[in-house]
């Protein structure tokens, strides 16, 4: 702002102004490397440069990635059909009395997302943590099996993972206090790097999971333009969509421009002494016993720790979670599936 309001007062040409005043803040940030899996077999992989995040609120990876997918073909009108009859089916096997509009069905189908899979998770002796990405309509669109992206997670003990399409493999760092992107290269690729070794030397198996295929209600709320989620005002609209009940195998979850309420199933009986929550700034595990019930490796968006809690409800945990910044999230997040 600093040099457009220079500009503004030298009579100087603020577009040139406000690039400049870009392309300085992205060599000032350096750059982190990542890798795009072609699903042709013959193709070569390609290693890509993004500009580097400084946070976690502005990491757009994703928003990268989407510009490749949406150039990936899109659905026929015969997959477009089966596509939207599926989704509905799902969303009613959930809420049978919910109402879905075709409008929406389509705006989800016409839109671009990408699926998340957490090849690793961090944890306190592992903070680095590799992520695939993929295109959440690749089976959708019938796309070739990724052999090589099935194979990577295989390496990393995920045997029953199918990737269609092609995929991106990023790595990240997170210490609960910095969430950052570090370079990951075709080197990092092999079965024998030594993040997929310290994978398969973890004695504890937690296979990564898609951040929204079981999420099918998340999507409700994106615009049908492939861009990002739509901003969401003060209409009845809004107060529609925000009131959805979303989740997945063993969890719901509901939210507010502010809160999130995430509500994770326990057997019959279950007390709170029996439970183990961890709720962290980008985080959110749940276990009973020794069995993870939820593992969110990296939510949506930060919250506010401080103003979050959980308690015991009719079996089931409540998680109230407070946003650290208003406004409508499209999924809970990356999550690993137990």
């Amino acid at each position: 702002m600093a040099a457009i309001d220079a500009a503004l007062a030298s009579g100087k040409d603020v577009v040139d102004a406000s690039i400049a005043s870009r392309e300085a803040e992205l060599a000032e940030r350096g750059e982190f490397t990542y890798v795009l899996i072609p699903h042709e077999a013959h193709r070569p992989m390609v290693e890509y440069k993004h500009p580097k995040n400084t946070t976690l609120e502005d990491d757009d990876l994703r928003e990268a990635l989407k510009l490749h997918f949406s150039n990936s073909g899109t659905l026929t009108e015969e997959q477009l059909a089966a596509y939207c009859l599926s989704l509905k089916q799902q969303i009613h096997a959930k809420d049978p009395e919910c109402e879905v509009r075709d409008r929406d069905l389509l705006a989800v189908a016409h839109g671009v997302s990408v699926d998340t899979f957490a090849l690793t998770v961090p944890d306190k002796e592992h903070q680095r943590a590799v992520s695939l990405y993929c295109d959440d309509k690749g089976h959708a669109k019938n796309a070739p099996v990724n052999a090589r992206a099935c194979g990577l997670a295989r390496a990393c003990g995920h045997a029953d993972q199918q990737f269609r399409g092609d995929c991106f493999v990023s790595r990240y760092f997170d210490d609960e206090d910095a969430w950052l992107r570090e370079d990951f290269t075709i080197e990092d690729m092999k079965s024998d790097a030594p993040w997929v070794k310290d994978q398969k030397s973890i004695s504890k198996k937690s296979p990564g999971g898609m951040a929204s295929l079981s999420d099918m209600y998340a999507k409700l709320g994106q615009a049908n333009s492939g861009q990002a989620p739509v901003k969401f005002d003060q209409s009845e609209e809004e107060k529609r969509i925000l009131a959805l009940e979303r989740g997945g195998d063993g969890y719901t979850w509901t939210q507010t421009q502010t809160e999130v309420e995430v509500r994770v199933y326990v057997p019959s009986g279950t007390r709170g002494k029996d439970v183990t929550v961890s709720i962290k700034r980008n985080a959110l595990i749940v276990k009973h016993g020794a069995s993870s019930l939820l593992h969110v490796d990296r939510l949506t968006a930060p919250i506010d720790v401080d103003e979050s809690t959980w308690y015991m409800g009719d079996d089931c945990v409540i998680c109230a979670l407070e946003k650290a910044r208003s406004g409508a999230w499209d999924e809970i997040g990356d999550r690993a599936l137990k």
